[in-house]
């Protein structure tokens, strides 16, 4: 279905205006896996970030041999662009040099056309992997903000290699929501996923990550304890909402404000 741009209404419909009308250049900042960092740091505070273990411009500047047992590879200028390696003795190095050669002559916004990508600077980055006790991945933690108002918190479990992550959606009491993606894998029992003890404070500094946009998505890890930044989505899932049912499309819509056109030339 053609989004209404003219008059829009649902989420969906106002992320893509957005797209269209508003290029606030912090968004090119803060979208920046590798540029938001200070920013995170001076808000939040340096503990608060997965330590860096390198930056690279090029594939060539890696020194595989040189890196820990366990890590992952970012780039920094996109989205989903993450390699994992648990073992470096089976890891396949040339397949990853590959893969991250491709991301860096790769602009984003020329693959999904949201704005803040396409200035950003095309880096790799080195960060320390965190995983939970039993080696599997940690809980991703999304927080989604509408004119700076917390909606929900979407949890992300599962994600490992050769499994299909599963989703739930809580209110930021950590009330099941009755949503969700029909087209991805839910939490079987959402019950299964406790209530964070850091619940308060990972609100707490979610909104103080919060930049003065209309919409943003702050993803957060909670690892032995301690709360991890992991980045600021200013069009989440490019504008694209699938839900079940289909009106919390139009209940998210009605939340979101939308400003005066922020458009710049270019």
């Amino acid at each position: 279905m053609r989004p209404n741009l003219d008059s829009p209404k649902t989420l969906s419909e106002k992320i893509q205006w957005l797209k269209l009308n508003y290029h606030n250049p912090l968004m090119t900042t803060l979208g920046d896996k590798y540029t938001v960092r200070p920013y995170v740091a001076e808000r939040i505070g340096e503990e608060h970030l997965i330590p860096l273990i390198g930056v690279y411009d090029s594939v060539s500047e890696i020194d595989f041999d040189a890196l820990p047992e366990k890590f992952i590879l970012k780039a920094s200028h996109g989205s989903g662009w993450n390699i994992i390696c648990k073992d470096k003795r089976a890891f396949d190095v040339e397949k990853a040099k590959q893969k991250l050669a491709l991301w860096l002559d790769t602009n984003f916004y020329d693959c999904t056309f949201e704005w803040q990508y396409k200035d950003m600077k095309p880096r790799i980055l080195c960060e320390t992997l965190l995983e939970r006790p039993d080696g599997k991945a940690m809980h991703d933690h999304k927080i989604l903000f509408l004119n700076g108002i917390p909606q929900h918190i979407q949890v992300i479990v599962g994600r490992e290699k050769g499994r299909k992550p599963a989703n739930a959606f809580f209110s930021t009491d950590w009330e099941l929501l009755p949503i969700r993606y029909p087209y991805q894998a839910q939490v079987a029992r959402p019950a299964s996923i406790p209530k964070p003890k850091q619940l308060e404070t990972l609100l707490d500094l979610a909104q103080k990550l919060v930049p003065n946009v209309p919409v943003v998505r702050v993803d957060l890890y909670i690892h032995e304890e301690k709360i991890y930044f992991g980045e600021l989505t200013f069009t989440p899932r490019n504008g694209y909402f699938v839900w079940e049912p289909a009106e919390y499309d139009r209940t998210l819509g009605d939340r979101l404000e939308l400003p005066e056109e922020y458009a710049e030339a270019g």
